[in-house]
């Protein structure tokens, strides 16, 4: 999952093997689920439920650019960083999931009452998730879920043949806002070929009259220190440092910083949208911009590490040397590196730098006490 770098999807630190067990190791996120908050009345205001439905589709939109389909988007694989709709939420548990281009025979795997009627006849794509997303909005709404039923077949009945026109009147006939019964309707649309994709819902009138940016007040310089033209090893260093050992309050507010930036909710800050940072910030992150596989596109590992000078520390150096240094043998070596690098950096970036080291003849990077072995 290392590809998915995106500031509403979980992100895998570190993915350990032991014989027949696959143990992932996830970052911190200990703001509750949605479902813990479906009542909290901070959550009620159309304000809080644009800005969920924003982040949350903004991830999906994310996934599906990727060919990844979720298939079990519910309340309680939707987390928070903090106990409030506004900040930021995280999509978690990717047990289903699967590839948009999956040739094999599909599966009816997910949660029932959060699935269209295509995923029970295996005739899907990733517009199952859209749809789930649907049902989120409503239970966010309303506190109920659309379908029902006392058993698992009368949910799918009524998934199948409720008059979804009758209920849609009903509820906005008891809900003032005029926006938010229309945008439901696109999610909630039995033909997949007339429901939203993520990236049209992103520009819904609801979503964009209603949604709220994380409130920044930073300039260029603070935003990323006094980093300037980095070497390779600066880079590697800085990216691993990001994703590993920067602190939870320290990064959480960095991807604040990153969301209000994101202005196409594309997980990339892009050229466009550096304007809104000054041209210092541009020329911070001209040398950082050209080890992304996408041209003019920062993505948030790189902003993270761009935004670190962990390096003029030495008690942040000495704690990622430990981190790195697995065997306790007072060396870092390049094959530590990328197992680090495994989940924390685009595959293709990391054959560039595997081809880096084999033309340095590198085999060894740093020494204890902290001394570069080649000057890279």
């Amino acid at each position: 999952m290392g590809f998915l770098d995106h500031p509403n999807i979980v992100k895998v630190h570190e993915m350990v093997k032991n014989f027949n067990q696959i143990t992932l190791i996830l970052e911190y996120i200990p703001g509750g689920s949605l479902l813990e908050h479906l009542n909290n009345p901070l959550f009620q205001s159309y304000e809080a439920i644009a800005t969920i439905m924003e982040q949350l589709l903004s991830a999906v939109a994310s996934l599906h650019d990727k060919g990844i389909i979720h298939k079990d988007i519910k309340l309680e694989n939707i987390v928070f960083e903090e106990a409030s709709p506004f900040s930021t939420l995280k999509l978690i548990d990717f047990g289903y999931s699967e590839r948009k281009d999956k040739s094999y025979t599909k599966s009816s795997s997910g949660t029932i009452m959060y699935m269209p009627t295509e995923v029970f006849i295996m005739q899907y794509d990733e517009k199952v998730d859209i749809w789930a997303i649907g049902v989120v909005l409503y239970l966010l709404l309303f506190k109920e879920l659309p379908f029902k039923g006392r058993t698992s077949d009368e949910v799918v009945e009524d998934i199948f043949n409720k008059d979804l026109d009758s209920l849609f009147k009903r509820k906005q006939e008891s809900t003032p806002n005029l926006l938010v019964i229309p945008f439901l309707k696109k999610l909630l649309e039995r033909n997949p070929s007339r429901r939203y994709s993520a990236s049209a819902a992103l520009n819904d009138p609801f979503i964009q009259k209603y949604a709220k940016r994380p409130q920044v007040q930073t300039t260029a310089q603070e935003m990323f220190g006094i980093y300037q033209d980095k070497t390779v090893m600066e880079l590697v260093f800085s990216t691993i440092f990001a994703n590993n050992l920067m602190t939870f309050e320290e990064k959480r507010d960095l991807v604040r910083v990153f969301r209000a930036l994101d202005f196409n909710n594309n997980g990339f800050i892009q050229n466009d949208e550096f304007r809104f940072i000054g041209s210092d910030a541009k020329k911070s992150l001209g040398s950082f911009e050209t080890t992304s596989s996408l041209s003019g596109l920062l993505n948030l590992s790189n902003f993270l590490a761009a935004s670190t000078n962990f390096h003029t520390n030495k008690e942040e150096v000495r704690k990622l040397f430990v981190f790195l240094d697995r065997d306790n043998d007072l060396v870092i070596k390049v094959k530590d590196i990328y197992q680090m690098l495994e989940n924390n950096i685009d595959k293709q970036i990391l054959d560039e730098l595997k081809k880096y080291f084999e033309a340095k003849k590198c085999h060894e990077v740093m020494k204890f006490p902290f001394i570069f072995i080649n000057k890279l």
